[in-house]
């Protein structure tokens, strides 16, 4: 993954288009630092459950899917990080939303 890699600009460029328009480049990279950087690098990451939906919450109907992960970090950390994607018109699935629980 591209935060793995803490490339916060070209894992924006490679989101999906709500996700480029609710967060500038600036905005990325310092919510990136802020809550990955205190992790460290990932050791270790197991896909836990992927849904598929054509409702998500706030949004227009289309076709979304969320994959929630457990992942180790090397400060010891053990997260829940849920990524959303949102198959886009040219049907290509693109991230849209991050989240570390």
């Amino acid at each position: 993954m591209l935060t793995d890699k803490g490339d916060a600009d070209a894992s924006r460029a490679a989101a999906g288009k709500k996700f480029r328009e609710h967060l500038d480049e600036e905005g990325w990279r310092q919510a990136l630092a802020k809550v990955r950087g205190p992790l460290g690098q990932p050791r270790n990451r197991t896909a836990l459950a992927t849904r598929f939906d054509t409702k998500f919450s706030g949004g227009p109907d289309g076709e979304y899917a969320q994959v929630l992960f457990e992942t180790e970090y090397s400060n010891g950390s053990r997260v829940r990080e849920t990524v959303t994607l949102e198959r886009e018109p040219d049907g290509v699935w693109r991230v849209m939303g991050y989240l570390i629980r």
